[in-house]
C-alpha cells in the first residue's frame, strides 16, 4: 500500500490513495479548485481509466502495473518560468530511472526515453492568474511492470531489466527524487537545473533529420528558449518549435 514519504520536506508528505479513478490530474484540479491543497500532495492510483497526456492524447496504462499519480503545487514559479516545472520533474524521472537502467534520455519536451523508448509522460496543467502559477497540477505515469504495449515505441523498467518492481518502494524514492529537485526550483537554482537537463537532452548537439509542416530537413537541437521551445540550428539558419510542431 502506498503511504507519504517520510524522507522529504514537502512533495509526498501528504498523499491521497484512490483505487480507481479516470483521471488523477483531472481529479486533483477539481478538488483544488473546492478547497486548498496542501503543497506537494500526491493522488494516486491503481488503476487510471481515462489517463490524459499532452494536447488530449490519452495516457494508457495497465492496472496495479505501474506508477500513475498527480502532485498539488501551490504558487510554484511565475507563469514566464512555466517551462521550469517539466524541467524539474523530467530531471527528477531521470534521477530515479538511473538507479535501475543504462540508456535514459529526456526527450523535448517531456517525454523519458530508455534505448530511445518511452518510459515515462508527464501532463502538467496550471491554474493561473495574472502573471502567477497559483496551482499547478503535475500528471506522472512511470511504466514499470507492464510487458505488453500497443505501441512498439514503449517500454518499462521491468521490460528493460528483467526485474520485477516494488511499486510502493518506488514510489517512495521517485518521491524523494522529485523532492530534491523541487527543492533546487524553490531556491532559484534556474541556471544549475537547466544545465543539467542540457547534459541529458536527446539528440542535443548532434545532427539529425527533424520533420515539420510536411517537411524534413537537417539539423542540430542547440536548446530551447525562453518559453520552453526547441532551437534548431539548421543550414538556412536558426529554427524554433513549439509542442507538435517537429517530430524526430
Amino acid at each position: 500500500m502506498y503511504k507519504a514519504s517520510s524522507r522529504t520536506r514537502i512533495i509526498g508528505n501528504h498523499l491521497v490513495y484512490l483505487k480507481a479513478v479516470g483521471s488523477t490530474n483531472s481529479w486533483a484540479t477539481e478538488l483544488s479548485k473546492k478547497a486548498e491543497i496542501k503543497d506537494g500532495t500526491v493522488f494516486i492510483t491503481d488503476h487510471q481509466t481515462a489517463g490524459r497526456g499532452q494536447m488530449g492524447n490519452r495516457w494508457n496504462a495497465e492496472p496495479h502495473e505501474n506508477l500513475t499519480f498527480s502532485v498539488v503545487l501551490n504558487e510554484p514559479v511565475p507563469l514566464q518560468e512555466q517551462f521550469y516545472l517539466t524541467v524539474f520533474v523530467t530531471l527528477a524521472l531521470y534521477d530515479f530511472l538511473a538507479t535501475k537502467v543504462h540508456h535514459i534520455n529526456i526527450k523535448w519536451p517531456n517525454d523519458i526515453l530508455i534505448n530511445q523508448k518511452k518510459v515515462a509522460g508527464i501532463l502538467i496543467e496550471n491554474q493561473v492568474s495574472g502573471s502567477r502559477i497559483n496551482v499547478a497540477v503535475v500528471g506522472i505515469g512511470l511504466n514499470m511492470n507492464q510487458l505488453q504495449f500497443d505501441l512498439n515505441t514503449a517500454t518499462s523498467v521491468r521490460r528493460e531489466t528483467g526485474i520485477f518492481q516494488d511499486l510502493s518502494a518506488a514510489l517512495d524514492d521517485l518521491l524523494n527524487c522529485l523532492d530534491e529537485r523541487y527543492l533546487q526550483l524553490k531556491s532559484g537554482k534556474r541556471d544549475f537545473l537547466l544545465n543539467d537537463w542540457y547534459t541529458r537532452l536527446y539528440l542535443k548537439d548532434l545532427p539529425h533529420q527533424f520533420s515539420s509542416g510536411g517537411q524534413s530537413f537537417n539539423g542540430v537541437i542547440t536548446g530551447v528558449d525562453m518559453l520552453g521551445r526547441l532551437v534548431v540550428e539548421t543550414a538556412e539558419g536558426q529554427r524554433i518549435f513549439g509542442f507538435k510542431e517537429i517530430s524526430y
